[in-house]
């Protein structure tokens, strides 16, 4: 069998499956960028907050019959905070106004909102200010470390 036949009868395969392929990719980017074009019509522009910007931050409130409290009521956003630290282009580090050194979380920009402050001038307090989650920070006191305890099951005999 000479390869020459083979290569002239594929030759023509290959151009035409190139081609194809080309025009493939191009209709695809073609459709991406009329999808892209047709999804940013309807996304609003980025607020673009800033660290020392005060801000609302939504709230979760859960109804209780016990104490009274009826979520439907309850205020949707809670505040002012203050961003004290942008840890990535979307997420924020808040604290209290006047407490700026110790944070109270971090927040995706979706759950903030910019504080406008009233006319009159008196910034409102937190309704329900915003407690910091999780474990206490762990201590070390100096004279703990020097001291080291054995317990009976762990010595050596």
């Amino acid at each position: 069998m000479d390869g020459v036949p083979f290569v002239s009868q594929i030759t023509p395969y290959l151009r035409n499956f190139a081609g194809a392929l080309k025009e493939a990719r191009a209709n695809q980017e073609q459709q991406q960028d009329r999808r892209k074009l047709q999804a940013d019509q309807s996304r609003r522009p980025a607020v673009g907050f800033r660290v020392g910007d005060k801000i609302l931050v939504k709230t979760h409130g859960l109804s209780k019959t016990s104490q009274g409290f009826t979520s439907k009521f309850a205020s949707c956003r809670d505040g002012p905070y203050v961003i004290t630290f942008q840890k990535s282009p979307t997420t924020f580090q808040i604290a209290a106004p006047d407490a700026t050194a110790v944070p109270l979380g971090v927040y995706h920009e979706s759950a903030l909102t910019p504080f406008v402050p009233p006319v009159e001038g008196t910034v409102p307090v937190p309704l329900k200010p915003i407690r910091r989650r999780g474990r206490l920070q762990k201590t070390t006191k100096p004279d703990s470390t020097a001291a080291c305890s054995v317990s009976r099951s762990h010595q050596v005999r």
